[in-house]
């Protein structure tokens, strides 16, 4: 997190099933300020879809 180089998750970029899982989480360092989504085979599909995002006890500053 904090930077586009650091993955901490990852799905194949071949199986378009696998993108799609529900409920999974996964924890985050308590100091990360910024996250980031990367598309991979962008030039290939041409397309995004992030929906339903949810941040889980990140306190209010």
């Amino acid at each position: 997190m904090d930077s586009p180089f650091y993955c901490p998750y990852s799905v194949s970029p071949f199986d378009k099933r696998v993108h799609w899982k529900q409920g999974e989480t996964f924890v985050i360092p308590q100091k990360t300020t910024k996250i980031f989504f990367k598309a991979i085979q962008w030039r290939k599909f041409k397309w995004l879809a992030i929906d339903n995002i949810r941040l889980s006890g990140c306190p209010q500053q």
